[in-house]
């Protein structure tokens, strides 16, 4: 497997990485649909652990999504506010900083049609969990099996991106 990463563009956050990886023989999660014309929807993740971030930025760009991964909430909101044509918020609940609630809020009220996924491998109190259903946002516990973050990806992104046949 061949893994080529670059260096964070000069006019986005430092903490922000923009990884390319070019993919072989390898496969972790069975065969990948190929790309269908004009279907590239980009996720802004955030996930603050460093080796995490970067195997979902590889299963997610091996599905033919553009990524752009953030180590926290301060630095997603900066690309943000730079990339305003993001089509997905997946991010982790618990960060240091701001929480991914509190950025998803943010976000939201920026573009209330943002689609949101928060992953955490906290348990949640039911407040929280009440304010991500009444959001219309979705909610997957860590560790999760690759083929139900696809599905629930999917499924946020359908309005958007509907996966014709």
């Amino acid at each position: 497997m061949k893994v080529n990463v670059s260096a964070a563009v000069p006019a986005v956050p430092q903490s922000v990485e923009t990884v390319h990886l070019i993919r072989s023989s390898c496969d972790l999660h069975g065969p990948v649909e190929p790309p269908r014309a004009g279907y590239s929807p980009t996720i802004l993740l955030v996930e603050d652990d460093d080796d995490l971030r970067l195997v979902m930025t590889y299963f997610l760009e091996s599905l033919r999504f553009t990524v752009i991964a953030c180590a926290d909430a301060e630095a997603a909101t900066a690309t943000f506010q730079r990339i305003p044509t993001v089509d997905l918020l997946m991010t982790d609940l618990q960060m240091p900083g701001r929480s991914g609630l509190e950025l998803a809020f943010d976000l939201a009220a920026v573009k209330p049609s943002l689609p949101v996924l928060i992953v955490s491998g906290s348990i949640l109190q039911d407040r929280t969990l009440t304010a991500i259903r009444q959001q219309g946002w979705a909610f997957l516990a860590k560790p999760c099996k690759f083929d139900s973050l696809v599905s629930v990806i999917h499924s946020l992104l359908n309005p958007i991106y509907p996966l014709a046949a």
